[in-house]
């Protein structure tokens, strides 16, 4: 364990106590930590030897995060405390809160769901839907996260793969929160999409604790139904402006294998599933979502038509100014079994085909526009002209 400060000591010990910690936390801070114990020993310590101290204890609550989860949350609290320790010592203003968590105020809780299952942030949750912000609230709390409404650029809900179950209805939903350049939580890591997941059985109930805001759609008092409804309905109503979630549909893609919604895939070294979905493609696990409109090249197949290899690869390019962690780079899903490949190339056709509509469309709207431009100016030089000859 780290060593703990003798009771009010100054800052300039407390700091020092922090050496031994530092250097046991991270082979980054053994050099300044040790340095400092050896040549302040029991001393007040200068400003460049706080300084230099300050930087390391940052520098091992980054690795710290490495660490197993018991210890990882210990080293990180007394790292910050650390940390706070050091810039008190140095005379050094608080740190800026970042702009992603600025702003956001607890506000009155509407409807609350206690024990939801979440995969990002992972484990048990409590969802509040507040006056102007959703509230992921976790049992440790500097995973919580605090997401403002207009932060949720589109919410996704699609069947959880199981391959036991081969029915009509699954047996649970997933829900995606797609946000817009993240959120912050606690430990201000950033957080680009929220993962919910509500299985069929059972029943929730939610109820209304305060007066809903008026830019938020009307709901009734009471929610009730299987666990997916009633979460749909809170998501719709608070953080999809009232409109449905985006699902799959089976027009625009289905598994040529087993005529589901999803084929199994790699991205990197993580293996999933993907959704090819009519408003993009949608990976799970961890949560990725690459908009159809930020997509400007897709393709798909490998080893050529003959068969030669048993998987094939679906590749994606992001436009370079796509609000997207891989803008402007290729994003590659891979190991997709190659009797999934007739499914997926009807899938680029069909967006193929959306990209020429959309293009099209855009064009028309703008001709029609320069036209109705061109009338206003021209009516007046017409009337000029009748006017001169009369």
């Amino acid at each position: 364990p780290l060593p703990s400060p003798s009771p009010a000591p100054s800052p300039q010990a407390k700091a020092l106590g922090y050496a031994s910690g530092l250097a046991w936390a991270s082979p980054q801070a053994q050099q300044p930590g040790q340095r400092l114990r050896r040549n302040n020993p029991g001393s007040a310590m200068d400003e460049a030897a706080v300084a230099e101290l300050t930087a390391g204890a940052k520098r091992a609550a980054a690795h710290a995060r490495a660490l197993p989860k018991k210890r990882a949350s210990a080293l990180l609290a007394a790292l910050k405390e650390a940390v706070t320790a050091l810039e008190t010592a140095l005379g050094a203003p608080a740190p800026a809160v970042k702009p992603e968590t600025a702003g956001v105020e607890e506000g009155a809780v509407v409807f609350a769901l206690e024990q939801v299952q979440a995969h990002t942030p992972r484990g048990r949750v409590t969802l509040e839907f507040c006056d102007g912000h959703l509230h992921v609230r976790c049992k440790a709390e500097q995973n919580s996260v605090k997401v403002p409404y207009g932060k949720v650029r589109r919410v996704l809900c699609v069947p959880k793969p199981d391959p036991y179950r081969r029915t009509d209805i699954p047996a649970s939903e997933y829900f995606v929160l797609d946000l817009a350049g993240g959120v912050c939580n606690g430990r201000k890591a950033a957080v680009r999409a929220l993962h919910l997941q509500a299985d069929r059985k059972g029943e929730w109930r939610a109820e209304r604790q305060a007066e809903l805001p008026s830019h938020i759609a009307a709901a009734g008092d009471v929610l009730k139904g299987s666990p997916p409804d009633v979460l749909t309905a809170l998501l719709s109503t608070f953080c999809h402006g009232g409109k449905a979630l985006l699902a799959p549909d089976a027009s625009v893609f289905t598994s040529s294998m087993k005529g589901l919604a999803h084929v199994s895939c790699y991205s990197g070294v993580k293996d999933g599933d993907l959704w090819p979905l009519p408003s993009g493609v949608l990976f799970l696990k961890p949560p990725r979502f690459l908009s159809e409109s930020d997509v400007v090249g897709i393709a798909c197949g490998r080893g050529g038509a003959t068969g030669t290899t048993r998987y094939v690869d679906l590749q994606i390019t992001v436009d370079d100014e796509a609000d997207d962690a891989a803008a402007g780079e290729s994003c590659d899903f891979t190991n997709i079994d190659r009797d999934e490949l007739p499914g997926l190339e009807q899938y680029v056709q069909w967006l193929t085909r959306k990209r020429l509509a959309d293009n099209r469309a855009s064009e028309a709207k703008a001709e029609g526009r320069v036209k109705r431009e061109e009338g206003v100016q021209e009516a007046p030089a017409e009337a000029e002209q009748e006017a001169a000859g009369g």
